[in-house]
């Protein structure tokens, strides 16, 4: 093993300083975390009118769905890549950019980074309005 490859298997990214520079990582890091703040929201959205706890367990069923359409649609990441616009959906891009990452390809850019990182957060603005706005008539949150 090479001195400063901190990889123990050869499978995945590799984290030393010439393979895996620093925009490598700053496009992984900000795809995941535009992705996670996503999720939360969705997940806010999806259970903050539920009933009971097994009514907000059967609506999370759907976005385990959506996770298997997701992991389908990466299957044609090579078609995706060359569409300019699907860095503007707003799980798509980020998946096919951290996708690159990981495989090294060079055609994971930080722009693309970018501009897939904003069109997470907007929807991610909109979804936690949408949860604000549901939680009002409940007078769940006080003013």
């Amino acid at each position: 093993m090479r001195p400063g490859n901190f990889n123990p298997l050869p499978l995945g990214p590799s984290f030393s300083s010439s393979f895996f520079p620093a925009w490598k990582l700053l496009i992984y890091a900000v795809g995941l975390l535009s992705l996670s703040l996503l999720i939360a929201a969705l997940l806010l959205v999806l259970t903050v009118d539920a009933r009971s706890l097994r009514e907000a367990q059967s609506r999370l069923s759907l976005l385990g769905v959506s996770t298997s359409v997701m992991s389908v649609v990466l299957q044609f990441a090579d078609v995706l890549r060359e569409v300019p616009w699907t860095a503007l959906l707003p799980v798509v891009g980020t998946l096919v950019n951290i996708l690159d990452v990981i495989q090294g390809r060079p055609h994971g850019t930080v722009g693309a980074a970018v501009t897939a990182a904003l069109a997470n957060v907007t929807l991610t603005g909109a979804l936690f309005a949408l949860a604000w706005r549901l939680f009002r008539p409940a007078h769940l949150l006080r003013t």
